[in-house]
């Protein structure tokens, strides 16, 4: 099973440490209403070009760390941004 999209709409959700890490195959990323996007959550996902986050209070140190494809980034409310939760994309 590969995935693809992940669209989330949880409450105080919490994603924890490396979740999601090294997904490949994960292309799209929409959150809605999640409270943290822990360390390292979608490190290395090379494959991941948009995100949209809304309502997400805190992404924390390389929580999208070598996700280089990135193309688009969404975020649609004020949120704690730590300065490397995007490190190593370019």
């Amino acid at each position: 099973l590969l995935l693809s999209s992940i669209n989330l709409n949880y409450n105080n959700l919490v994603l924890g440490k490396k979740a999601f890490a090294k997904c490949y195959s994960l292309k799209t990323l929409s959150l809605l209403d999640v409270h943290e996007i822990s360390y390292s959550v979608f490190e290395y996902c090379f494959n991941l070009t948009n995100i949209i986050l809304f309502n997400t209070n805190k992404i924390l140190s390389n929580a999208f760390k070598g996700c280089f494809n990135l193309i688009k980034i969404i975020i649609l409310s004020k949120c704690y941004l730590d300065k490397y939760a995007f490190k190593a994309c370019f």
